[in-house]
């Protein structure tokens, strides 16, 4: 081969050299655009190979060169076509699709390299429990915010439908109404003080109390709209209640309020009214305001009675000018006695106060007798016994009526079982209750209260020793000439 030709082969084969290493760089820059930062390892390695075959190049044209300086120094002219030869083999060799396979396999390792190295995406956070934002607190279940009731163990908490946030203070279900934790939010159950008012929330659904609860031996009454435990008096239909202004009990006792005394049953708690029983006495409440009548007088059911100052009620005794003492004409002196039984009172001596009175004749055996002690002075004398005692003398029928109706038993003259001519009103009685027209009248001239009629003198007043009589029958016989009564 001519010097020419050798000359052109070497060409060529330097030629492919560059071709080769431009692939090789291009191959690189693929992979550093796809891969980035994290490729530079990749790259290295990339660079490192490519830097190898180059080399092996390298070192073949230099054995090629040294050929070349052989042929020269040798003259040689067939050695030269020997080493063209070789260098044509191995051109065909490089440029042979193996060679290129092999190039593509090793871009495309890279890049797949480059791909399953490539760095991820953080992954999102998965809520999951409390959180506080903005000063309010909401939860979470695997990213789900809760809404609506949350159990918490033995608590409970509620999250607003729409927005999430917890719920604190008070929240109004239907027609019932709830209290959270002003900080923790949990319901509330049982007792909740809130200012100088207390509330109570069932101890399972935590609705606000409404109503009576019973806590162990004691009542309480919570407000049927506010739900405020109920304190002093409390009105529930036609019933009275008093609750403790300090611990809300039900009042089931006794109650000074100022001057006046209430009964609250000892069972129900109801304010008392009317009647109750004590030991070995009875008391009377207003059937209005439920107060213990005390040192009053007063009327019921048409009967005339008198609570002492601790309540003691009593009413006008029967008492009997015949019994224990006998006097015959000391009418006056027993109807005085049974006036002063209705505070209790009575006569110390009646065998004295009949031997004393200041009547013509005698009170015991009738000797001498004429007419009844008058009124004023019948006053006067039992004013040593009690000073309560008054004259009415003169008053209307309507007049004693009215005094009846407030509780006074009033003394008046007329006649007896015994009168024959009635001239003078000789015989003292007392009413004792009045009721639709009609009185009750007591009279002293009977062995017994229960004595009927007919048993004394059987006369036309002989009626009996208890008897209820007419508006007329009174009228009959009362003309206003004598009254007493007791204040």
């Amino acid at each position: 081969m001519s010097r020419g030709g050798l000359a052109l082969k070497l060409g060529k084969y330097i030629s492919f050299i560059g071709s080769l290493i431009v692939i090789l760089i291009t191959a690189m820059s693929v992979s550093a655009d796809t891969i980035g930062e994290q490729s530079s390892a990749i790259s290295t390695e990339t660079s490192t190979e490519s830097r190898v075959d180059r080399d092996k190049i390298n070192e073949e044209s230099k054995n090629n060169s040294q050929t070349t300086s052989q042929i020269t120094s040798n003259g040689s002219l067939n050695s030269v076509d020997n080493v063209a030869n070789d260098t044509d083999n191995n051109l065909n060799n490089i440029n042979s699709k193996t060679e290129i396979k092999n190039i593509k396999e090793m871009v495309t390792t890279e890049k797949k390299a480059a791909v399953i190295n490539k760095p991820k995406a953080p992954a999102e956070e998965v809520k999951n429990g409390w959180y506080s934002i903005q000063n309010d607190w909401y939860y979470y279940k695997n990213n789900s915010m809760q809404k609506g009731w949350l159990q918490g163990g033995n608590d409970w908490y509620y999250f607003d439908p729409q927005s999430g946030r917890m719920q604190k203070e008070w929240l109004q279900g239907g027609n019932d109404w709830y209290y959270f934790n002003s900080v923790s939010g949990r319901m509330q159950k049982n007792w909740l003080q809130g200012g100088n008012d207390w509330y109570y929330f069932n101890s399972t659904s935590g609705h606000m109390w409404r109503k009576w609860l019973q806590g162990g031996n004691d009542w309480y009454y919570f407000d049927s709209t506010s739900g405020r435990m109920k304190k002093n008096w409390l009105q529930g239909g036609n019933d009275w209640y008093y609750f403790n202004p300090v611990n809300g009990h039900m009042w089931r006792k006794w109650l000074q309020g100022g001057n006046d005394w209430y009964y609250l049953n000892p069972i129900s708690g109801h304010m008392q009214k009317g009647w109750l029983q004590g030991i070995n006495t009875w008391y009377y409440f207003n059937y209005y305001n439920g107060k213990m009548y005390s040192n009053a007088f007063f009327n019921d059911g048409g009967q005339t009675y008198f609570a002492t100052f601790s309540g003691n009620v009593h009413s006008p005794k029967y008492i009997s000018q015949w019994i224990p003492v006998r006097a015959p004409e000391g009418c006056t002196i027993a109807s005085v006695a049974m006036l002063m039984s209705i505070k209790g009172e009575k006569i110390p001596n009646m065998y004295a106060a009949y031997a004393n009175l200041p009547q013509s004749g005698n009170v015991f055996t009738g000797v001498g007798f004429t007419t009844i002690i008058p009124a004023a002075d019948l006053v006067t004398y039992v004013h040593r016994y009690s000073n309560d005692i008054i004259n009415i003398s003169g008053s209307s029928i309507s007049t004693l009526v009215n005094y009846i109706q407030n509780g006074h038993p009033v003394l008046y003259y007329g006649w007896s079982g015994y009168e024959s001519r009635y001239w003078n009103r000789n015989h003292a009685k007392v009413i004792v209750g009045y009721k639709n027209g009609n009185f009750h009248v007591y009279d002293p001239c009977y062995n017994y209260q229960w004595d009927p009629a007919g048993t004394s003198g059987g006369g036309r007043y002989d009626r009996g020793a208890d008897k209820w009589i007419s508006w007329g029958d009174l009228a009959s016989e009362y003309n206003g000439s004598g009254a007493v009564t007791i204040v």
